[in-house]
């Protein structure tokens, strides 16, 4: 009697792990029904628990969350968990449940293929459309990174990288010699190579975008920073403001030296003095082949190289900037610290700041040589 006791009770726990196993199989099919197969890479007893965690809550993932038209960019990190990204996107009112969009991505498989970047979202995109996004990579912005004291060039150089609808050298032959139609910012000449105007930072571009789109993005950070920093000058000024501050970029190492060099160039300007600046004579030459690099060490053999843009030739400012201008350096160029600098020159102490002084005396005293 005990054996057969225990032979039902066997028999009694098998049914009911039979009836639950067969029950998860049928959550299993009506999930598959509405969400899709799962992935085929994780396990069986995986795709029927996760399956079992989305039985029910199909409708948190398959409708958005608010169909307005608006876009809202999310920004994705390098090893960001599944759990972290649904709670970004949670934040940012994107999925209406963490836990059932945590789960869709493991049952799909996605949770392993998730992309790094930042993305744009619209909030008619449904959770299901947003976590394919994120597993394939569509709606990523593509990121471009302009470092303070660049030339065209070398901006130009990071297109092909993006892999937007604009070549490396579509853009450089455009910015280089815009059309006489073209107008890229308030202040600046018609037909003027856009040096300088292109500022530095970081730009997030639609994946699609193509020349007009590009130039519109940065003529659109040109003029805001015009109009917040620059509001006090008319657009001609802060033009020239921004050639002072290109200059400024190249020939400053430290952000504190900013005004202090503004001045002097303010200084050299009233008593029309030669700016006399190394730094426009170098982007006048252009690349370097022998030492590879578009800012040269030494140029003291070619200082009368024969340019607009060298001012130890030409009185008043180059015909444009020389370089992409940081903020720090355009505020400076606009808010310059008084002094009565006429020279500076670096210290001999390596430490790249500078020693500025009043009289041409006092300048060659602080020559290292």
């Amino acid at each position: 009697m005990k054996n057969k006791g225990c032979l039902f009770t066997f028999i009694f726990i098998v049914l009911i792990i039979i009836g639950i196993f067969s029950w998860m199989l049928i959550q299993t099919g009506t999930v598959q029904q509405t969400l899709g197969s799962p992935a085929s890479q994780i396990s069986l007893i995986k795709q029927i628990l996760y399956a079992t965690r989305l039985h029910g809550e199909e409708e948190t993932l398959i409708f958005p969350v608010n169909p307005i038209e608006e876009r809202v960019t999310v920004q994705i990190d390098p090893g960001m968990s599944s759990k972290k990204i649904a709670v970004a996107l949670y934040a940012n009112n994107l999925i209406t449940s963490k836990q059932s969009f945590q789960s869709y991505l493991i049952y799909k498989g996605y949770d392993r293929t998730l992309q790094t970047g930042y993305y744009s979202f619209s909030r008619q995109m449904t959770p299901i459309e947003i976590a394919q996004h994120l597993a394939n990579g569509t709606s990523r912005f593509a990121v471009l990174n302009i470092t303070p004291g660049w030339r065209l060039e070398q901006i130009a150089s990071q297109i092909p990288a993006l892999n937007i609808n604009v070549t490396q050298e579509e853009f450089l032959a455009f910015v280089q010699s815009p059309p006489a139609t073209y107008t890229y910012a308030s202040g600046i000449p018609v037909g003027a190579r856009l040096e300088g105007v292109i500022l530095p930072g970081q730009y997030l571009l639609q994946p699609d975008a193509d020349l007009t789109a590009l130039m519109q993005t940065f003529a659109a950070t040109y003029e805001e920073t015009r109009t917040t920093i620059g509001s006090n000058l008319s657009v001609t000024d802060f033009y020239d403001a921004v050639k002072i501050a290109s200059i400024i970029q190249r020939e400053a190492f430290h952000q504190d030296e900013y005004t202090l060099m503004a001045s002097v160039f303010y200084n050299r300007l009233d008593t029309d003095m030669l700016l006399q600046m190394d730094s426009t004579v170098q982007y006048a030459l252009g690349y370097d082949e022998d030492q590879q690099a578009w800012w040269r060490i030494n140029i003291a053999d070619q200082l009368y190289f024969d340019s607009p843009y060298n001012t130890y030739l030409h009185k008043q400012l180059p015909p444009t900037p020389i370089s992409s201008p940081s903020k720090e350096a355009i505020q400076a160029a606009i808010s310059p610290q008084e002094s009565t600098y006429i020279f500076f020159q670096a210290d001999c102490d390596g430490t790249l700041y500078h020693n500025f002084t009043e009289t041409y005396d006092e300048h060659l005293e602080n020559n290292c040589n």
